[in-house]
C-alpha cells in the first residue's frame, strides 16, 4: 500500500474511532450537575465542590470553592470515622484543589455514595457541609465513579433521575410547563442583569401586567425564581431541558434562573411582554 493512502486510512480510522466520544452529555438533579464532553467528565456536588477526571483513567481532581491565605492547606472529607484527607494547593481562581490517584479513590466514593452528606474541612478557610443525595437515589457519584474508573456512563439512569427530582420540592407555579422548540421563543422581554448584582436586586411594581415566556434552552434542569420587592427569592417553577412556562408579571420585576444547587445563572429585569431565554 502506498504511504499516502496508508496515512489516509489510519487518519480515517482514528476519526471514526473518536467521533462517538465527541458528543456532550449533561445531567442534573437536586444535588449534582454532570457534564461529560469527549473523554473529560466534570461533576459538581452542591454549590462548592467539583470533581474532574479523564475517561477510565481513575485519577480524580477535587476542587473546593473555599478561599484562604496560604498557598497550600489540608482538606478533609469526613462522615463519622470515614474520611479522606489531602494536601491541596490554591488554583488560579483562589480555591483549593488536589488530585486523588486512582488506587486511592475508594474512600471518597464510599463517602459520596454511602452517606446523606459529608463534612468538608478546609484548614485555611473553615468547615463546609454538603449533601450527597445518596439515600435519595442521586446517580451523580455512581456516574462519576463508572466514568472515571472504567470509562462507562449510563445516561438512562441519570436522565430518569433528572425528571424525578421535581418531586423533591413543590413549585408555586400554577401554569403548566411544556416542551417547546427554541424557535417559539418571542423577543426578549427585558434587560439582562448580572448575577453579581443579586444582593442589590429588588423588584419594582411598574405600570401594567405583562406575560413572560421562560424557556430552558440548556441541557440541565433550571429553577426559576422571581425576586420580590424585599430582594428575596420566590420559587416559581423548575424546568427540564427544553421546557417552557408562561408567567404573569409586571414591568420592573426581576427574574432569575439558577442551577439546582441554587447558583444564579441568569437574571432579567422585565421591561415588556416577551421571552426569557435561559441559555446558561
Amino acid at each position: 500500500m502506498k504511504r499516502g493512502l496508508w496515512l489516509r486510512v489510519v487518519l480515517s480510522t482514528l476519526v471514526l474511532g473518536i467521533a462517538p466520544l465527541a458528543q456532550a452529555q449533561a445531567y442534573a438533579d437536586q444535588w449534582w450537575e454532570t457534564i461529560i464532553q469527549s473523554d473529560r467528565g466534570t461533576f459538581a456536588m452542591g454549590d462548592g465542590v467539583n470533581f474532574t477526571c479523564r475517561r477510565g483513567q481513575g485519577d480524580l481532581t477535587v476542587t473546593v470553592s473555599a478561599s484562604g491565605t496560604p498557598d497550600r492547606t489540608t482538606v478533609e472529607f469526613r462522615n463519622g470515622g470515614n474520611y479522606h484527607r489531602s494536601l491541596a494547593s490554591k488554583n488560579d481562581d483562589g480555591h483549593y484543589s488536589f488530585t486523588i490517584p486512582g488506587n486511592r479513590t475508594s474512600t471518597i466514593y464510599h463517602l459520596l455514595t454511602g452517606f446523606s452528606g459529608v463534612n468538608i474541612n478546609v484548614e485555611a478557610a473553615g468547615p463546609i457541609y454538603v449533601e450527597t443525595g445518596a439515600p435519595s437515589g442521586s446517580p451523580g457519584p455512581t456516574i462519576m465513579r463508572n466514568f472515571c474508573a472504567s470509562g462507562s456512563s449510563n445516561s438512562d439512569s441519570s436522565n430518569s433521575d433528572s425528571s424525578s427530582s421535581n418531586s423533591g420540592s413543590k413549585s408555586s407555579d400554577n401554569s403548566s410547563s411544556k416542551t417547546v422548540s427554541s424557535l417559539e421563543l418571542p423577543a426578549s422581554g427585558g434587560k439582562p442583569m448580572s448575577c453579581g448584582l443579586e444582593r442589590k436586586a429588588k423588584s419594582k411594581n411598574g405600570l401594567g401586567t405583562v406575560t413572560l415566556q421562560i424557556v430552558n434552552q440548556t441541557q440541565s434542569q433550571r429553577a426559576i425564581f422571581r425576586i420580590d420587592t424585599n430582594g428575596n427569592r420566590r420559587l416559581v417553577s423548575r424546568l427540564l431541558p427544553g421546557e417552557a412556562t408562561s408567567q404573569s408579571t409586571r414591568r420592573g420585576h426581576v427574574w432569575m434562573a439558577t442551577n439546582l444547587q441554587g447558583r444564579c445563572r441568569q437574571m432579567l429585569v422585565v421591561q415588556s411582554g416577551g421571552g426569557f431565554a435561559v441559555v446558561r
